[in-house]
């Protein structure tokens, strides 16, 4: 995603679902607000792969699998 106005239309909209979902709950005990910053800019950069909820899904598994978990992530990783 190269357009400006679209970056900035999406990316809080990741955030928001990111920061909701919170994965290790990093942010509820107390980590600062740009823990998943990393994650959250490459999941806007790919988010024109993103056309159903499985394409999200996959999209943001393979985000989380890049940063944490080589063997793959899987949503119960997160749930511990």
């Amino acid at each position: 995603m190269t357009d400006r106005f679209q970056w900035k239309r999406i990316e809080p909209v990741v955030r928001k679902v990111i920061h909701d979902w919170d994965p290790y709950h990093l942010l509820e005990i107390g980590a600062p607000d740009d823990e998943w910053d990393r994650e959250i800019l490459q999941i806007v950069g790919r988010v024109n792969r993103i056309a159903s909820p499985a394409d999200a899904a996959r999209v943001i598994s393979e985000v989380f699998t890049e940063a944490f978990h080589p063997e793959g992530f899987v949503m119960g990783d997160a749930l511990k």
